[in-house]
Parts: C-alpha cells; sequence; structure tokens
C-alpha cells in the first residue's frame, strides 16, 4: 500500500471519465484533535499578479553534491504549514449523538469546537509571496498557517486547488521578501540523478535527505494523471508538499506519496506537471482541463499479438461516453489509439495526460488502429470539458445464473452460463486454465472477436468457429468494462 505523507486511505482509475478503485492511501499529516472555544478567523489576502518562479535563473554547482550547500541555499524558502479544521458537534448530525452522548443531558457542548490540525510543508515560488504545497495538506482547512524559517507563523490564504494533480497555491505576502527557489525540469531529470528532500516530517521540523531518483513515470492509480518521480530519499509524513531538488538547487519534484511498510519508496509530483497549471490556479483558482470521454486500459503482450503489433503500445479504448466527444467522432470500444497530433501514446496513462494539456473545446488529431486494420487511420477529436466527479464505490457483482444443463464447454478453459439480461458469466476457472489471470468468476463477457455474445452458447460456438491463436473478449466487470485476449489452444 502507499500513502500520502499523512495516513488516510483514498484511490482513483485511470480514465478520462471518472475516478479509479481504491488503491493507494493519502499522505494525511497525523491529527491532533481537542475541544476548545472559537478561533478568531484566518487573514484573507487578496490574489496578487506576479512573475513566476521558473523564470528566475538557476544558480550552477557543479562537481558531486554539495548537499550542504543545497540545502542552505533553499532553507528560507521551505516553510512548515500547519492546516486547520474547525467544526462544532452540531455540524456532525447523527455522529454528534455517537461522540458526545452525554452532551444534551448535560446541557453543553453547543459552544464547543472539535479542532483538527495537519501538518505539511511548502516552498515560495515567486516574489509576490506564492506557495506552493499539497492540495489534501490544506483540504477542507477552515484556517491555514504557515512557519517561515525565521519562526515568523503567518495566515495563508488558499487561491487556488487542483485535486486531480493534487497540488495547490497559496498567498502568503508576508513571504514576499523571500527569495524563491527555482523551478527546473522533471523532463530533463533522469534516473539516477541525485536528489534532496527538504520538508517537516512528523512535526519534527525542517528536515533534509537526500538520495537519487529510482525511477520516473510511476503511475500509482491516486488520480488519472499519475506521472511520479520515484525517489529514496527518505519521505515520511509531514513531508507532503515540500521539494524535491537537483543538484543545482532546482526543484524537480512536490513531495507527495510514500510506499507504507517499504523503506526507500517515495513519490514526488514532476515539477514540469505543476507549472503547466500554476498560471490557472493563480488566475482562476481551479484548472480547466479537456476531456475525450473515454475509458481506457493498457495491452499486455496477448493483446498486443490480437492487434497484430511486435510490442504492447498504444491506449485500448474499453468504452466510450455515450455522446461524449469521442463517440461524436466516431470512435469506439476496441479502438486502439497511437498517437495524439503524431506525439506516440506509449501507455495507457499517456493519453490522459495528453488529452489533459489541451483547453476544452480544442481539436486534436489520432492516430487510431482498429482489429483488422493494416495501418492506422486519423480521426479529429474536439475534445470536451474534464468535470470533476466525486469517486463512486465498488459496483456489487452482477447477477448470475448457473450454467444450463448439457452447455457447451467454451473452449477457452472456462465454464460460463447465461447473464442475466445478455453475455456470458464467468462461473468458474478451470484448473491450469490461461484465462486465470485475465477473467474471474462473475465477469460477463459481452463480445467476443467484436461479435456480440447474447449467452453462453454464443461464446461455445463462436470459439469453436474460429481461428485458433487469440480469442479477444470484452468483458464487463461491474461498472467497468476492459478486454482481455485469451489464448485458444
Amino acid at each position: 500500500m502507499l500513502s500520502y505523507c499523512p495516513r488516510v486511505r483514498a484511490a482513483a482509475l485511470v480514465t478520462m471519465i471518472a475516478a479509479l478503485p481504491p488503491a493507494l492511501a493519502a499522505c494525511r499529516s497525523d491529527a491532533r484533535e481537542s475541544a476548545r472555544g472559537d478561533a478568531p478567523p484566518a487573514k484573507n489576502v487578496a490574489p496578487i499578479t506576479t512573475t513566476h518562479a521558473a523564470e528566475l535563473p538557476a544558480p550552477a554547482l557543479t562537481g558531486a553534491p554539495d548537499v550542504p550547500t543545497i540545502a542552505a541555499r533553499v532553507d528560507p524558502a521551505v516553510v512548515s504549514i500547519t492546516s486547520v479544521q474547525e467544526m462544532r458537534p452540531s455540524d456532525f448530525g447523527r455522529r454528534r449523538e455517537q461522540a458526545f452522548p452525554f452532551f444534551p443531558f448535560f446541557g453543553r457542548g453547543q459552544d464547543q469546537v472539535l479542532r483538527r490540525e495537519g501538518l505539511g510543508t511548502g516552498f515560495v515560488i515567486d516574489r509576490a509571496g506564492h506557495i506552493a504545497t499539497n492540495a489534501h495538506v490544506v483540504q477542507g482547512a477552515t484556517q491555514v498557517l504557515v512557519r517561515l524559517s525565521d519562526d515568523r507563523e503567518l495566515d495563508a490564504k488558499v487561491i487556488g486547488r487542483d485535486p486531480l494533480l493534487d497540488v495547490a497555491v497559496l498567498s502568503v505576502p508576508g513571504a514576499r521578501d523571500i527569495a524563491p527557489v527555482p523551478l527546473g525540469s522533471s523532463e530533463r531529470l533522469r534516473t539516477g540523478e541525485y536528489v534532496v528532500a527538504v520538508g517537516n516530517p512528523l512535526g519534527l521540523g525542517k528536515t533534509v535527505t537526500s538520495g537519487i531518483v529510482s525511477a520516473k513515470g510511476r503511475a500509482l492509480g491516486l488520480g488519472p494523471f499519475d506521472d511520479f518521480i520515484q525517489t529514496d530519499a527518505s519521505i515520511n509524513p509531514g513531508n507532503s508538499g515540500g521539494p524535491l531538488f537537483n543538484v543545482r538547487g532546482e526543484v524537480v519534484g512536490i513531495n507527495t506519496a510514500i510506499a507504507e511498510g517499504a523503506n526507500g519508496i517515495g513519490f514526488a509530483i514532476p515539477i514540469d506537471a505543476f507549472q503547466h497549471v500554476l498560471p490557472q490556479l493563480i488566475e482562476k483558482g481551479h484548472v480547466d482541463r479537456a476531456r475525450l470521454g473515454v475509458a481506457v486500459q493498457n495491452l499486455d503482450r496477448q493483446l498486443a499479438e490480437a492487434y497484430g503489433l511486435d510490442r504492447p503500445r498504444g491506449a485500448l479504448v474499453a468504452d466510450v461516453e455515450l455522446r461524449g466527444p469521442a463517440a461524436k467522432a466516431g470512435l469506439r470500444p476496441g479502438d486502439l489509439v497511437l498517437a495524439v497530433d503524431g506525439k506516440p501514446v506509449e501507455h495507457s496513462v499517456d493519453l490522459p495526460r495528453m488529452i489533459a494539456e489541451r483547453a476544452p473545446g480544442a481539436t486534436v488529431t489520432l492516430d487510431v488502429r482498429r482489429r483488422g486494420e493494416r495501418e492506422p487511420h486519423k480521426t479529429t477529436v474536439a475534445l470536451g470539458k474534464l468535470e470533476v466527479e466525486a469517486q463512486r464505490g465498488a459496483a456489487e457483482p452482477p447477477m448470475t445464473e448457473e450454467p444450463p444443463r448439457g452447455a457447451p464447454p467454451s473452449g477457452l478453459g472456462i465454464t460460463v452460463g447465461n447473464a442475466r439480461g445478455e453475455g456470458a458469466v464467468v462461473i468458474r476457472i478451470e484448473p491450469g486454465s490461461e484465462a486465470g489471470g485475465m477473467l474471474r468468476p462473475g465477469d460477463v463477457i459481452v463480445e467476443a472477436d467484436e461479435v456480440p455474445i447474447k449467452n453462453a452458447d454464443d461464446l461455445a460456438k463462436h470459439v469453436k468457429a474460429g481461428r485458433r491463436g487469440v480469442v479477444l473478449l470484452r468483458v464487463r466487470r461491474g461498472e467497468t468494462t476492459r478486454y482481455v485476449a485469451v489464448p485458444h489452444p
């Protein structure tokens, strides 16, 4: 399991329509709760027009990494953040009666306030006093306090949040006199480079750790735009929102997640992704992204073979949003997207990121390959606007029927029955079947080689009549649809 630098479980589906299933935990700082009287509200600070830190010249360091020099140079710009949530017991509704069962009897509790504090890190990005951090660090906060390196504690205003990328920007006018840290390039960052993390782990205060870039482009299931830098520089709860520096003292990532129970595995948001949304966060307070309206999946070796590819690549369209941008352009389930405006799509996670970089209403040209086509064809799509939807819980397994007596064998190493509605539902996987790693009981097969499957008999007839090799199945699992290529001996 993974956790954002404090511990609360979270999850998401890498699709362009909705968030993904639960898998990783958010780095929420350990909370401290206490009852107290009302506190004065945080001061309001108006947004400020600014020159971004990316325009500042980067200092040069040569030779072996000089961690003490880097730490001394960036220390003033790295800040500790305390987010405060204050709620009255009456705000909890039914939970109040459980949390404070005796308050009504004694006639008190109405004036009590529950205070929850979370800890995180941030860094000054320009001379207007803007500070970058993680969105989850300040989520739901009624007050945000920033402690500078000279121990000044200032009220901050959250002027922009992007929950999908998990970044936020604060306005702290008192930080204007602090030299901002320069923002570097995560694109030019190489695996194996030395990096330095600075933050406020476990509430201990300013802490410096160092390591290397262990990997790039990690997709963790935290959101639709996963593209993390993995590092072995020590990161702990409280480091969330803190900077990851290269040896020139430039920020190349924003520390955000850790692998629970594993030493030396931490993750940072690439700084290039943050710089892409920074102007919108400062000017509008949110990020407008384009949407294609498809759910996609990766290709494995068997699927690549089914599409006649020499290796797995591209994003396979598993489902298409009804009347969405892709559907209007003629895309359909089973299409394989190989490029966007000429730029190759190597993995399924690349497609949502590449589309999200466009503005709503923009037009893109996709290289699309259909099964059986020798060459891709080009499809032009007018993109829609991505709406942030609430995550949906896991769907109940579909209702199924046992296989009818005398049902013919599927020929794929699985036993199937008639699904309630249409399709062939997987009842069990035969021992030793290659389908065991791809299918599971409850899956409903709705297509085989793009031929609709209405019942178990349809599937058996199709497999028996088809050529040997691989059968491409379209499978419905809960509320999602995906493709699997099952060997047909």
